[in-house]
């Protein structure tokens, strides 16, 4: 069964078995332990992401539809080129466009408001336009397909959350 080939049901029982059951192995491959049950945390039209706790940080499985199904190949890019910009990269899937991070610490919009939040992203947004000129230069960088595991945060990465 081709989970991606059209518009992608996140709620679906198959679905869900299937996204639990790659993020269970893929955990494992890694040596990380889950430690409690996965749960969906967000289903939106283009993405679902699922989180599970685990003997150290938690981990997140995103499952990307059709119109997003560049982000789990562009993410590994940039963690490899460009290490603390994104939440660490464990494992994509080979057939899917999910791919399964390390948790990237709390949202912005959760820990900051008012000037403090402008502030942090008057930070972050010129980080953000120097990565895209330089990701232009790999346009169809065919390493984007193989993650890495990359020590190393900044303390505010280009995914919008605050490092501890």
């Amino acid at each position: 069964m081709r989970l991606h080939a059209r518009a992608v049901s996140f709620s679906d029982a198959s679905f869900i078995a299937a996204a639990h059951d790659w993020m269970r192995r893929a955990c494992r491959d890694a040596n990380i332990t889950i430690t409690a049950p996965i749960e969906q945390v967000h289903v939106r039209p283009w993405s679902t992401v699922f989180r599970a706790s685990t003997q150290g940080v938690a981990v997140y499985l995103k499952c990307c539809g059709p119109t997003q199904q560049h982000e789990p190949k562009l993410t590994a890019l940039i963690d490899r080129e460009f290490p603390g910009l994104v939440p660490e990269l464990i494992a994509l899937h080979p057939d899917h466009p999910w791919m399964l991070v390390v948790e990237g610490g709390t949202m912005l919009r959760e820990a900051l408001s008012g000037d403090e939040l402008l502030r942090a992203w008057r930070e972050i947004l010129p980080r953000y336009a120097r990565l895209q000129r330089a990701v232009t230069a790999h346009p169809r960088d065919p390493r984007a397909r193989h993650a890495r595991s990359s020590g190393g945060a900044a303390p505010v990465g280009l995914c919008g959350r605050r490092r501890e």
